[in-house]
C-alpha cells in the first residue's frame, strides 16, 4: 500500500479488552471515528499472520512519570464518556474541567481529560477506585482521537497492568500513538510511557537502503534480511541517478492490544532523493512490545512491503 500523503492509509488497531467508545477507528483518516469493545479492526498485517521475525530484541528508551494526588472530589466528576470526536472537538474549542474520555467501569478505572487556570495544558487524571492522580500526559490533537485503556499482565507477573493509548501525533505523514503501562500496585501508580522516538532511536540503524538509476529500483534492508525489491519506475519526478535514500521509523506508530501481548506496527519511511519528507511509506516493520515490569523492549521485529507499492 503506497502511503503518499495527504491521503494516507494507515494501519487499523484493534484493540481487545479496551473501553467503549463507541463506533470503529482507524489512523488518521478524516472519516474515522473510536471503537467499542470487543469490536475488530483490521491491522496489515494481522498479529496471527506475521512475516518471518527476525531474532532480534532492541531495548527501547521510556519515561517515568510520577503521578500528583488529585485532591478534588470524586462526585464532581463527570459520569458520561464524551460522546466522539465531535464533542471532543468543541471541548477542546473552549477547555476546562474536566472530561471523562476512557473508562473500564467493571474494575472501577476512569480516565479524564482536565485542565486548570493554573495549568491550561491537556493532562491527564486517572482514577483508580477512590483515589486519583494527575499526570503530565498529553492526549489531544486536531484529529481528536480518543485515548483508551486495555488491562492485561503484559509482564508476566500474574497481576494486571493497565494500557493507556493516546493518540498525540497528526500532520502531513504524520500519525502515531504512544504507550504506557501503569503498574496498578503501590500508594501511587507509576506510569512508563514509550514515544515514537523511542522506536526512531533504537531501529533506525539496523535499515540499509540503496538505489540502482538502471533498473530504478531500491533494496531496502532491515537487520540484515532478506531485502524488498521497491519499483521506483513509476514515480515522479524521477529519483537523481546519484539517489542517496535512508529509512526511518517513528512518523507512524500503531499498537494492537490482545489479551496480554502488544503489537506494534511501524511505518518505514523513506527519504532522500528528491522524496518529499514524511510522504512514503514502503514497507510496514512489526513486532512485539515486551515489558519486564521496568523496561520495555521489542522482540521479533519483521519488515514486510506493503501492497501496492
Amino acid at each position: 500500500m503506497n502511503r503518499i500523503l495527504p491521503i494516507c492509509l494507515a494501519c487499523f488497531i484493534p484493540l481487545a479488552a479496551c473501553s467503549a467508545q463507541g463506533a470503529a477507528i482507524s489512523a488518521p483518516t478524516p472519516a474515522a471515528s473510536p471503537v467499542s469493545a470487543g469490536v475488530a479492526l483490521p491491522v496489515e498485517p494481522q498479529p496471527d499472520s506475521l512475516p518471518p521475525a527476525s531474532p532480534l530484541s532492541l531495548s527501547l528508551n521510556s519515561e517515568v512519570l510520577e503521578g500528583t494526588a488529585w485532591n478534588g472530589e470524586a462526585a464532581s466528576l463527570p459520569q458520561a464518556l464524551v460522546d466522539g470526536q465531535a464533542e471532543l472537538s468543541c471541548l477542546l474549542a473552549e477547555p476546562s474541567g474536566a472530561t471523562l474520555l476512557a473508562q473500564l467501569s467493571d474494575k472501577d478505572i476512569f480516565l479524564y481529560g482536565i485542565w486548570d487556570e493554573e495549568y491550561p495544558e491537556e493532562r491527564c487524571l486517572l482514577q483508580l477506585g477512590d483515589h486519583a492522580w494527575v499526570y503530565d500526559l498529553p492526549w489531544a490533537t486536531p484529529r481528536c482521537y480518543l485515548p483508551r485503556l486495555c488491562s492485561g499482565d503484559f509482564d508476566g507477573d500474574g497481576t494486571e497492568e493497565l494500557a493507556l493509548l493516546t493518540y498525540v501525533g497528526s500532520g502531513t505523514g504524520v500519525s502515531y500513538w504512544t504507550l504506557a503501562l501503569v503498574e496498578l500496585e503501590g500508594e501511587i501508580p507509576t506510569l512508563r510511557a514509550l514515544s515514537a522516538s523511542s522506536y526512531e532511536d533504537a531501529l533506525t540503524p539496523h535499515f540499509s537502503c540503496t538505489y540502482n538509476d538502471k533498473t530504478k529500483q531500491a533494496t531496502l534492508a532491515f537487520n540484515g534480511a532478506q531485502p524488498e525489491i521497491l519499483d521506483f519506475s513509476h514515480f515522479t519526478p524521477s529519483l537523481p541517478a546519484d539517489a542517496q535514500l535512508s529509512a526511518a521509523v517513528g512518523d507512524w506508530v500503531e499498537y494492537t492490544v490482545e489479551e496480554d501481548a502488544i503489537t506494534v506496527c511501524l511505518g518505514v519511511n523513506l527519504y532522500g532523493g528528491d522524496i518529499p519528507p514524511t510522504c512514503l511509506y514502503p514497507a510496514d516493520l512489526i513486532g512485539r512490545v515486551s515489558y519486564d515490569g521496568a523496561r520495555f523492549s521489542l522482540t521479533h521485529p519483521s519488515m514486510t512491503q506493503t501492497s501496492g507499492f
